[in-house]
């Protein structure tokens, strides 16, 4: 079920006639309304979380252009929806929008970190359109995550894309697990490397 929930929300697909990657400048600290959660993002990108998706006549607009982007939005839009966050950077290449989103997902009962660390590496194994998978635990100034990179075979617009995927999951309190992902395409790595790291080392509960 956790790595359904993921693989609704790891990509968003948008169509633009912008190309190539825009100048991030300047950084802006999220706090996602509802929870403790606050995360960097360049003050470029375009913000969605649970409470606004569908407030906005520009994201409304986006669904209706961009039938890809309408599962995350209707799956954000729904009470209780795990999928609490979203941002992408408006300028697109190969008309994908390089995005991060945020699961917050409960647990059912009361789990050990490693227990968690082993479950969400396992669900990710567990995809056959997932590969290259690497896991390693690390501290961030939000507490112990796991980091996972991975690749992943998706379709968009009827054509097989491979993404870029890189994951930070937390485990709060024993019972709650909040994942992280980026996502981008292969070739974008290395540009957005440096902002994907901020942006995890900005990751914080309060």
């Amino acid at each position: 079920m956790q790595a359904r929930v993921l693989l609704s929300v790891v990509l968003v697909a948008l169509a633009g006639s912008s190309q190539g990657v825009a100048a991030q400048g300047s950084s802006h600290v999220y706090t996602v309304p509802g929870y403790r959660i606050r995360v960097a993002r360049p003050s470029s990108w375009k913000v969605v979380d649970a409470e606004h998706v569908l407030a906005s006549a520009q994201l409304q607009a986006l669904e209706r252009e961009n039938p890809e982007l309408g599962g995350a939005l209707s799956t954000m839009s729904r009470p209780g929806s795990p999928v609490k966050f979203f941002a992408f950077d408006p300028v697109t290449r190969r008309r994908f929008a390089t995005n991060v989103n945020i699961v917050v997902a409960p647990i059912g009962t009361k789990i050990t970190f490693d227990t968690y660390a082993t479950g969400l590496a396992g669900a990710i194994r567990g995809l056959s359109s997932a590969s290259q998978l690497k896991t390693t635990r690390v501290t961030l100034p939000g507490g112990p995550a796991l980091r996972l990179s991975y690749r992943l075979h998706v379709t968009v617009r009827g054509k097989s894309v491979e993404v870029a995927t890189l994951q930070y999951g937390f485990l709060r309190g024993g019972t709650q697990g909040v994942v992280f992902t980026y996502t981008t395409l292969p070739q974008l790595q290395s540009r957005y490397a440096a902002l994907f790291g901020a942006s995890a080392s900005s990751i914080s509960f309060r």
